[in-house]
């Protein structure tokens, strides 16, 4: 037996777990940038986050709800979220998103085809990862695909996002001790179109 992982703290944890009795080899993924357009920089009017995954409860994203009706309290410009991804609490996000009448600060995709993907990508202005504390993170494919297109990415201190992707914002890594989006976060995003 073996261990593979991508990251030197998933090579802690497996180690950890097997008693140091097992050989761990690190891999790293290559990405292609064929297809992906070079965001464009804000330059004012709405400002534009895109999140891509599965659409779960511990991967944070119905506390992009909360977010967002944070945001449309407290930031000087407009927020809209594009959530792109299919999973269990895809309806409930919907849900909460017409509950909190936020239609104009959040549109749920659902699952995307790569051409309409890299289309919402290149109108995008930043991604959030955000996955709670509740569940383990690895490499989320889609921070790659938000390096191609130049875009900064959200995400909580305790991720390996942090370790792998330059550059991440610092100002946006946090405590992950609810989720990596909800209540302190909120106040990180008021520096982002300044």
């Amino acid at each position: 037996f073996a261990g593979m992982g991508v990251s030197p703290t998933t090579e802690r944890q497996v180690l950890a777990e097997a008693s140091n009795r097992i050989p761990f080899f690190q891999y790293r993924v290559q990405f292609s940038p064929d297809g992906f357009a070079v965001s464009r920089p804000y330059e004012g009017g709405t400002f534009r986050v895109i999140a891509v995954g599965r659409v779960e409860e511990n991967k944070g994203f119905l506390d992009l709800v909360e977010v967002a009706r944070i945001l449309r309290d407290i930031a000087p410009v407009p927020v809209h979220f594009d959530i792109c991804g299919d999973g269990s609490v895809r309806a409930r996000v919907q849900q909460l998103v017409a509950a909190h009448k936020l239609q104009d600060r959040v549109t749920v995709h659902g699952r995307l085809a790569r051409e309409p993907l890299l289309d919402v990508y290149a109108k995008a202005h930043a991604l959030i990862v955000p996955t709670r504390s509740t569940f383990t993170e690895g490499m989320p494919h889609v921070c790659a695909e938000a390096v191609l297109t130049g875009l900064p990415v959200v995400a909580s201190g305790w991720s390996i996002v942090a370790a792998k992707l330059v550059p991440v914002t610092p100002a946006t890594l946090g405590s992950p001790s609810r989720s990596s989006t909800v209540g302190a976060r909120s106040d990180a995003w008021q520096n982002w179109w300044r």
